[in-house]
């Protein structure tokens, strides 16, 4: 507890001592002088001292308390974040400012909730003294939290250099952790409890619904010195239209050489929030490939205006963007959607890095694929699916492999040799393993060493085997965590296929309008399907049994996706090879399966992005893009400084060489413009253990009081309580005083009135 007038008070308390001396004083002993009547005298005080010392005790004690009383009237007590402020000595100010991407909200005036929360604080740190020891800390809390001035200093310059740089991150808020982060350690219970300093935890935010989640709790902060102030919530209401996602129907482009131009098809998604979310709306979109041009965007961009219906809040919008010529040299495109501009400008923008190639280099291991002249019934599980591949195309003429895929077969016994194309194993883009029984250690060394660069791997059961032994090798060398059976299971009565995944961001999306029909009449007479836990695989085919016909997965430690066909590719076993679902099934599994392992990656920004082997730094691409320009990744893919800005980074390894492309794009969840009310705000604040106060609008440097409604201005220089209490107190001593004298009017010379 401190005073507003700490010498007033002092001076008063130190005059409790007055009824404690006048006390003793009137007890000093006297010498005695004997007379006639003494005895009796003596005899009667005996009879009456427990009851006079008891009267004399309590008014004593009723004079110190009047006496106390009235110091600490004077002295005006004030508690918690008041009293470090009026007490003069040094106070530590940790701003917790939100700088995530709900922040940047602007409103009608166009002033952005970030600038207002900045200026708050600048004016804030005015009202310190370094002479008295005053510091200041700050504390973002766009996502993930960082400290930029911790633990808090008495450079007051340097401080508001970096309040006032703060750009806005695009990543989600996190109130939580910047809390936890200006109470640890190195914040401010550690300061108050090694130093003794009054420390204040001032929290800017507009807490709109992208900022905080009212149904997670805050952390815990210190019960003890530390007072916690907050900015009231934002009323004024936006409206916002973000870009959540921009998907090709295909993960990797084909055929976009320099002879002319090619198109592709390209879903936008689309969500907005605020109050304009429930009535009509129209929103301009605009998707293009983004390029060197002054505008940033090439030519052949696509314009689609989207109507809102009322209370719809998320929608797709189609539209055919057209590729520019040579895009194939480049090896990758970035696709771009713009929307019109609103309330947060950095959600209007989304980037997608999108792997474009002239063809894929597929390589089939199995042994004499593709021969020419055979019989039907004579075809094997390799010379099936190079059909499908390549269906107008004599592996044995080398002249006609110019189309959009081309096939190098391998036998398997030696596939470390080049193939007929001369192209080595480890090269390719994609590895068909419809004999995985053939290889050998090596082999599977080879395979595995493909993978590892970037290739992924299909893998069928094999036809003509009993014992299939060739489950532990593949499980081993790809860190599987499902099993496959010994032995293949043989059904009396042929089962349907039925397609278990009709998302639109599945392997076989572009199938899934198709795929009913094209699943008709495929039955499987024998199965060699996989087993494993929940999660370890994803089902894209099963048998009308709910037997895993077709799955995928992505092992740890890559990103090449391991798909695995449970059945062969045999007349024996299926009927699939002389149906119409062969080809398209095959050509999709291989080009989708190659643009999931490209090595172009998306992420969020403030979240840990997954990044392909082998990086080591990234490397901002566009020189008027924010955050900072180059960033290590650690030896756990950790990254520093962390990705808290959108934009395009390449992605580079060891010694320089890029390795991939990563787009980083405004988190989603943090876009959400809707307000909170202050009631439930303020039960979140509270939920921190510490009470509360309001910072007052009117005066940036206090606190208000919102329970009663009065602030520190309002009260009076005295306390009126303990006025009213010492006042009570004089009355109290004035009744005992006359009582404990024994005085009576009729006692008196002279006889009563």
């Amino acid at each position: 507890m401190n005073f507003l007038n700490p010498a007033l008070a002092a001076a008063a308390l130190a005059c409790i001592a007055i009824p404690i001396l006048i006390h003793i004083l009137m007890r000093r002993r006297r010498r005695p002088v004997p007379w006639g009547a003494m005895r009796f005298l003596l005899e009667a005080y005996r009879r009456q001292r427990r009851r006079t010392n008891l009267e004399q005790l309590l008014l004593l004690a009723t004079r110190c308390l009047l006496v106390a009383a009235l110091a600490l009237a004077v002295g005006k007590p004030v508690l918690g974040a008041l009293a470090g402020r009026a007490a003069g000595g040094a106070r530590t100010v940790v701003f917790v400012i939100d700088d995530g991407l709900a922040s940047l909200a602007a409103d009608g005036t166009g002033e952005t909730d970030l600038a207002r929360s900045k200026r708050r604080a600048l004016e804030i740190i005015d009202t310190l003294d370094a002479s008295r020891g005053d510091r200041v800390g700050v504390v973002t809390a766009g996502g993930p939290a960082d400290a930029p001035v911790m633990p808090p200093t008495p450079e007051f310059a340097a401080a508001r250099e970096v309040i006032a740089a703060l750009p806005g991150t695009h990543a989600r808020s996190d109130l939580a952790g910047a809390l936890a982060l200006a109470a640890g350690d190195a914040g401010a219970a550690g300061q108050a409890a090694t130093s003794g300093d009054r420390v204040e935890v001032v929290v800017l935010s507009a807490f709109r619904a992208g900022s905080v989640s009212l149904e997670t709790s805050p952390p815990r902060l210190p019960a003890t010195g530390v007072a916690l102030r907050a900015t009231e919530p934002a009323t004024a209401v936006v409206d916002d239209v973000a870009v959540v996602g921009v998907e090709p129907l295909r993960r990797v482009l084909l055929g976009a050489g320099a002879a002319a131009p090619t198109s592709t098809p390209v879903r936008v998604l689309l969500r907005r929030s605020g109050p304009g979310a429930g009535a009509a709306q129209t929103t301009r979109v605009v998707v293009g490939v983004e390029g060197p041009g002054a505008d940033g965007a090439s030519d052949g961009r696509a314009r689609v205006v989207h109507t809102w219906s009322p209370g719809q809040s998320e929608a797709s919008v189609s539209a055919s963007v057209e590729l520019p010529r040579g895009a194939a040299s480049q090896g990758r495109i970035v696709l771009r959607a713009d929307v019109d501009r609103d309330a947060i400008a950095p959600d209007d923008t989304f980037r997608r890095v999108v792997p474009v190639r002239d063809r894929l280099e597929v390589a089939l291991v199995a042994p004499g694929a593709g021969r020419v002249g055979a019989a039907v019934n004579e075809y094997g599980s390799g010379d099936w699916l190079a059909l499908a591949l390549a269906p107008e195309t004599d592996l044995g003429v080398r002249r006609r492999q110019a189309g959009e895929i081309r096939l190098s077969v391998f036998d398997p016994a030696r596939p470390a040799l080049p193939a007929n194309t001369g192209l080595a194993l480890h090269e390719v883009d994609a590895v068909l393993l419809p004999r995985p029984d053939l290889l050998d250690d090596a082999g599977w060394a080879e395979v595995a060493r493909a993978w590892s660069n970037g290739a992924p791997v299909i893998v069928s059961a094999p036809e003509g085997v009993q014992t299939h032994l060739w489950g532990d090798a593949l499980i081993a060398r790809f860190g599987l965590d499902w099993t496959l059976p010994r032995e293949s299971r043989e059904m009396p009565d042929a089962l349907g296929v039925v397609h278990t995944r009709a998302d639109q961001g599945g392997i076989l999306s572009l199938l899934n309008a198709e795929m009913p029909e094209l699943l008709r009449g495929v039955a499987v007479r024998r199965v060699l399907g996989p087993q494993g836990p929940a999660g370890s695989f994803e089902t894209l085919l099963a048998l009308s049994d709910g037997t895993a016909l077709l799955v995928s997965t992505s092992p740890p430690g890559g990103r090449a996706p391991i798909v695995y066909l449970g059945t062969a590719v045999h007349l024996e076993w299926t009927d699939l090879p002389t149906r119409p679902l062969m080809v398209p099934l095959v050509q999709e599994l291989v080009r989708q399966s190659v643009g999931r392992a490209g090595g172009s990656v998306q992420s969020v920004a403030g979240l840990a992005p997954g990044l392909p082997q082998g990086a080591a730094e990234l490397v901002r691409v566009g020189a008027d893009a924010p955050g900072p320009a180059l960033a290590r990744v650690g030896p756990s893919g950790a990254i520093d400084p962390a990705l808290r800005y959108a934009g395009l980074y390449s992605v580079r390894g060891g010694g320089g060489a890029t390795v991939g492309m990563l787009a980083v794009n405004p988190d989603p969840a943090g876009a959400g413009v809707d307000v909170s009310g202050r009631e439930g705000v303020e039960r979140w604040l509270t939920q921190t253990g510490v009470a509360f106060e309001w910072l007052r609008d009117d005066a940036p440097g206090e606190a208000g009081e919102p329970r009663n409604g009065r602030t520190p201005d309002d009260t009076p220089p005295i306390s009126p309580y303990l006025l009213g209490a010492a006042i009570a107190l004089a009355l109290v001593e004035t009744v005992f005083a006359r009582f404990f004298s024994h005085a009576r009017v009729d006692d008196a010379p002279g006889g009563a009135a």
